[in-house]
Formats: structure tokens, sequence, C-alpha cells
């Protein structure tokens, strides 16, 4: 996985959310205390090669700088079904509102990393080189 340049990311975030979010998530304004805390996990559910760690970070940096993201695995990887890629803690409203952007870009990201990783171990051995 290659780093992705951090204006590109965050031009690409902002306009994930403003499409996703709009005037704001009215559900969790409606049900979910504005004080309420609470964590989640971002888990593999299938095995794949790890792209876009840096995501959920940028993600809810636009957010709530007061969220906290854990990474468990590096960009790269390959992990097996049930891995847990990172948790998230932080204000309960903030999590939802930043979960689907944050999985959608990084299972794009993952999905093309995996995809690549399938084409190289095809070719392993001859004289093929995977360029793009």
């Amino acid at each position: 996985c290659m780093s992705l340049n951090k204006n590109y990311l965050v031009n690409i975030i902002k306009a994930a959310l403003a499409e996703d979010l709009g005037q704001g998530d009215i559900t969790s304004q409606l049900t979910i205390p504005a004080a309420a805390q609470a964590e989640m996990a971002l888990v593999a559910r299938q095995e794949l090669v790890v792209c876009g760690m840096d995501v959920p970070q940028a993600v809810f940096a636009q957010l709530d700088a007061s969220v906290s993201v854990k990474n468990h695995v590096t960009d790269g990887a390959l992990v097996k079904a049930g891995t847990t890629l990172c948790t998230i803690t932080g204000n309960a409203r903030m999590l939802l509102a930043g979960e689907r952007t944050a999985l959608n870009i990084m299972q794009r990201m993952s999905g093309v990393a995996t995809l690549t990783h399938k084409y190289v171990e095809a070719v392993k051995g001859t004289n093929a080189i995977i360029l793009d």
C-alpha cells in the first residue's frame, strides 16, 4: 500500500463527509446523549491486504480531534478474517458520523491492495512484473 498525499486524502474525506452527513445525523442527535462515549473496532470480514490505516485518524480529526484511534496492524499486512484493524474511542455521535466514511475508503483501498496481491502471487516465479 503506497502512502497517499495527505492533502488529497483530506479533500476526499471532506467531500465524503459532506455528502454523507449533509446537515447532520438527525437520528444520532435524537437517540444518543450528546456526552455519550463509545468504543468501536474495525474488523476484517475476510482475509485481505490492509491499506488505508491513516484513514480513520484523518476522518475523525475532521469531526472531533478528541477521538482516539489505535491501529493494531500496518498497511501492507495480510490479515485473516476476524482481525481487529483498529479501535476508535470517543464521542458516540462522532464515531457514528465518521464510521461509514472511514470504512468506505478503507474497503476500497484494501480491495485494490488485495487484488493486486493476488495478481503478484499468480505470477510469482515467472519473469512477469505487475506494473500497475
